[in-house]
């Protein structure tokens, strides 16, 4: 069985186990195969193999999940005892040794894919699935595979043949140093799903130094860019859209740190489209893409979206509507928010007052509190004083421990402290903000 088996081993952090999980781990991994275990039947000094490889170990995890490993393989090849031994006592017990060994046997047309699925693997910050590791194949070879390709999911036979093409691959470029675990699902449609790791964080280290993106890469490589349009073959390819919004977040996510120069925003914007289309004339699946879009920093698309509405006050009234999704604190913080109350204030602040004095209210329920001593609450701060510019009342009821706008803003907010003034200046009527429109003074730092 090559690195890419289904071995039960696969799913275990050697870094968690104690000292005396070693030997416990090496028996039970060993004697669990199928294979070592019709060996060891027949010979009992093949059972004295487990105890070799714990003396060996000092106490290195790793070390011995890697002598196992190669055991395993071992008999696989029906290893006479002899040879066993001799795996176990020429196994370096340097692991960067090991590690250069296992490189130096990946074939001379491999390194360049090897660097760039490393680069890939690192920019994710998150295992990525087999099958985004397949589409990534498929990017680099066409930049506008995932745009091009219908919709159209896979058979589960294409996706198995996927899935062992995919592991195959790897397996020739990495030599053993990923591995594929499966992650159970609740949901009945997506049982489980396979995503590739590194074997040990020590092995990430080591391959990230050793196979660097070299000048030989296409200009188009983008490690971003390369995961965002993965991510959206699978959207097209493999149906997940129906039931597991995880590959949408992660285009969605990527596709926000593509800078302009490197991937055109007439391609994203192609992208995006075709993802929100998917689900027909379904409005809170279009509602639910635009929140996450607004989660994820996609100004420029959300801005197309509200401005170019047939009706901006259904669009925001959905927004308002699904699950809260306008107040989630990355559309808050990334500005988003308090660029919507601008817009609807300077398209017609009083056709557009009870929209704005909504979100308000909804925003006095969603929100925590406003921490006016930190600058990394700018973006509440400003969002607040803009409602209160439109005519939001001071007696808004509150989320947490204050009952007002008001209650909060007395008992909170003191003129020395930094971002205080402009809150206090809507306490000086006595009574509450007036209800007539004004134009709004928006607060910029």
């Amino acid at each position: 069985m090559d690195a890419f088996g289904a071995e039960q081993d696969l799913v275990i952090k050697l870094e968690d186990l104690t000292q005396s999980d070693i030997h416990r781990y090496a028996i039970e991994n060993l004697h669990s195969n199928q294979r070592f275990g019709a060996l060891a039947k027949d010979q009992v000094a093949y059972h004295d193999l487990a105890d070799e490889v714990v003396l060996r170990a000092q106490g290195v995890f790793l070390w011995v999940k890697l002598v196992v490993r190669s055991l395993i393989q071992g008999a696989t090849y029906a290893d006479s005892l002899a040879d066993m031994y001799r795996r176990v006592e020429e196994f370096p017990d340097d692991l960067e040794a090991y590690f250069e060994a296992i490189v130096a046997d990946i074939p001379l047309r491999y390194p360049q894919k090897t660097a760039l699925t490393v680069e890939a693997m690192i920019a994710s910050e998150e295992a990525l699935s087999l099958v985004m590791h397949y589409f990534i194949d498929e990017v680099l070879s066409d930049p506008d595979f995932a745009l091009n390709a219908t919709v159209e999911a896979m058979s589960n036979v294409d996706s198995v043949i996927i899935h062992n093409q995919t592991a195959a691959r790897l397996d020739a470029r990495f030599k053993g140093l990923l591995e594929v675990r499966r992650e159970w699902r609740i949901n009945p449609e997506i049982s489980e799903i396979c995503r590739v790791h590194f074997i040990h964080r020590t092995a990430k280290d080591f391959l990230r130094t050793r196979f660097i993106v070299t000048d030989g890469t296409p200009s188009t490589f983008n490690p971003y860019s390369i995961i965002s349009h993965s991510a959206l073959a699978t959207i097209k390819l493999i149906g997940i859209v129906k039931y597991d919004p995880v590959e949408i977040e992660m285009f969605l996510r990527f596709a926000a740190k593509i800078k302009e120069t490197d991937v055109q925003l007439t391609k994203l914007d192609q992208a995006a489209h075709q993802i929100e289309k998917m689900k027909g004339r379904d409005a809170n699946w279009r509602l639910l893409f635009l929140g996450s879009a607004m989660g994820y920093g996609w100004q420029w698309y959300v801005k197309e979206k509200i401005t170019e509405a047939t009706s901006l006050r259904a669009l925001v009234e959905g927004l308002l509507d699904v699950h809260s999704i306008l107040f989630t604190r990355r559309s808050i913080e990334n500005g988003t928010v308090g660029w919507l109350i601008e817009y609807l204030s300077n398209k017609d602040a009083v056709a557009n007052k009870d929209l704005i004095l909504e979100i308000g209210r909804r925003f006095a329920r969603e929100w925590w509190t406003v921490d006016f001593y930190s600058p990394h609450d700018l973006p509440r701060h400003d969002i607040l004083c803009k409602l209160l510019a439109n005519g939001l009342p001071l007696s808004v009821r509150m989320r947490g421990q204050y009952n007002t706008l008001r209650d909060y803003i007395t008992k909170q907010v003191t003129p020395g402290i930094p971002y205080g003034p402009e809150p206090l200046c809507f306490l000086e009527d006595p009574g509450e903000v007036s209800n007539t429109v004004s134009t709004p003074v928006f607060v910029t730092h």
